[in-house]
């Protein structure tokens, strides 16, 4: 089976946004903070279209043909000062 990555329209934001969403589904530390099935979906979902958006708009979003797998690549230049982790 071939793997074809292709780089992430807008359009395909919502499909994308999905994916990582499923991802994490299972995900220990993510159902720790939200330990109801509708509290990880809406904070996973405000989560990655807050941090997602630049992705898509800086061509660094990433996903496989079929959707069966995604990356969202947030450039440090891209984040705004008062957003970035203050470790990094």
């Amino acid at each position: 089976m071939d793997l074809s990555i292709k780089s992430a329209s807008r359009a395909e934001e919502e499909a994308v946004r999905g994916v990582i969403i499923a991802a994490f589904l299972t995900d220990p530390v993510a159902r720790w903070m939200c330990p109801e099935p509708h509290q990880y979906f809406a904070a996973c979902g405000s989560f990655t279209r807050a941090f997602a958006g630049n992705a898509f708009a800086n061509g660094s979003a990433y996903c496989a043909d079929d959707f069966a797998s995604a990356a969202l690549c947030c450039l440090p230049e891209s984040i705004p000062q008062k957003k970035r982790c203050p470790l990094s």
